[in-house]
């Protein structure tokens, strides 16, 4: 009996990591909440552009080169954290609208795996002519995909996916930029957001 109970009790244990809600405190040693100056003494990344409602700095993230922002609400206090793996027009040409989401695949397999299953994250009313909620291959999450009427700077496709944790969330995205005459570029990026009250 007793060898039962002292098995039931290590399974409970093993459980209540599982059954816990999941929180999201920031990215790395950037907590939400925190002033500007706090973030100042962070150690880990070299800010280019510091004392302003943000901070810009290129780093690595899920095994990929990205540039980090992170970006400061009007009480001073850190509530976005973006990652854009695509960096600046021309880092990352746009081929095609399927070469694109092949690269945002790929972000978000790697998300799923540090942080658990997305799910679509649908769009409020626009101007989308196809909208479409994906499965990831080879994976537990999903997207929703859209396309529309190519404009001249926003480009022609977008895709969202989703994880909440309470209030706050992380979002992986992939939309194309048109900026002037040439091609465009693919726009992946990541951000963990935590929204004001």
């Amino acid at each position: 009996m007793i060898r039962i109970l002292k098995t039931l009790l290590a399974l409970l244990a093993l459980s209540r990591p599982l059954a816990a809600d999941p929180t999201l405190d920031g990215w790395r040693g950037y907590k939400f909440g925190m002033t500007i100056d706090q973030a100042h003494h962070v150690p880990g990344l070299d800010f280019s552009e510091k004392n302003t409602p943000r901070f810009t700095a290129r780093t690595r993230e899920l095994g990929r080169d990205a540039i980090v922002d992170l970006m400061f609400g009007p009480k001073g206090t850190l509530e976005t954290i973006d990652l854009h793996f695509s960096g600046y027009p021309g880092m990352n040409p746009t081929r095609t609208p399927a070469q694109c989401e092949e690269q945002y695949q790929g972000i978000l397999r790697d998300a799923e795996a540090q942080y658990g299953a997305f799910g679509a994250r649908p769009f409020g009313p626009s101007p989308h002519t196809a909208v479409s909620t994906r499965a990831l291959p080879g994976g537990k999450s999903h997207y929703i995909y859209a396309a529309y009427t190519p404009h001249p700077l926003s480009g022609s496709f977008t895709a969202d996916a989703v994880r909440h944790y309470g209030p706050r969330f992380i979002t992986v995205q992939m939309w194309d930029m048109t900026l002037g005459p040439g091609p465009g570029y693919c726009q992946l990026s990541m951000a963990f957001v935590h929204p004001p009250p």
